[in-house]
Parts: C-alpha cells; sequence; structure tokens
C-alpha cells in the first residue's frame, strides 16, 4: 500500500535550510509532499526525476502541503538529488530574499513485497 511523506522546508534570515527530512526513503507509488511557510517555493528534480513533473511549485502555507509528486511505478531504483528555491516574503507579501539548496535527496528502494 502506498505511503504519503511530507516534507517540511524551512529558511532562516542568514538563508540556512533545514527540513524535516533531508533524505527521504520512499517506494514507487508512494508521495511526497513539500510545505514551507516561508514563501513561495519550487522543487526542482532535473531531468533525471522518479515523478512525472520536474519542477513541482508551492505557495506560502503553515502545516499545508502545498507541492506533491507521486514516484512512478516504473521509477528507477536510486539516489535522487533534488534543488529547492525558496522566496522568503514577509506578511505584506514583499520579497525578503531568494533562497536556493540543492542538498536534499530522495532515495527510491526496492518495491514493497
Amino acid at each position: 500500500m502506498p505511503v504519503t511523506y511530507t516534507i517540511n522546508i524551512a529558511v532562516d534570515d542568514h538563508g540556512n535550510f533545514t527540513y524535516s527530512t533531508a533524505t527521504q526513503h520512499a517506494l514507487r507509488d508512494d508521495s511526497i509532499y513539500w510545505t514551507c511557510g516561508n514563501g513561495p517555493f519550487a522543487v526542482h528534480l532535473g531531468a533525471r526525476t522518479p515523478f512525472h513533473e520536474v519542477v513541482i511549485h508551492g505557495t506560502k502555507a503553515e502545516g499545508t502541503p502545498l507541492a506533491a509528486g507521486k514516484i512512478r511505478s516504473e521509477a528507477e531504483r536510486g539516489t535522487y538529488k533534488y534543488a529547492v528555491a525558496v522566496a522568503r516574503v514577509d506578511d505584506k507579501g514583499q520579497v525578503l530574499g531568494v533562497h536556493i539548496d540543492a542538498c536534499p535527496e530522495l532515495i527510491v528502494e526496492t518495491p514493497r513485497p
């Protein structure tokens, strides 16, 4: 049975990223949700992606997963690096800064028996 995982992204005032899970292990047909309370964000997976999408977008949200991808049933087993871009905005919608990080990864493992 497929599982849904949520990865929370945060960026501090100095542009340092933190992830609730920086290395997410998942299986084919699982879903990954990303959320970020700092502002609009994008997850870029590059040409080699386990999802149907290469770029997944989300908007500022507190605890609400707004960017999601389902791992393809034919996705290759392996490690997929991805990049995250976040625009930090204040309560008035003013952009305080745009930050990019390329450290997180998704590991697609052997399918469930």
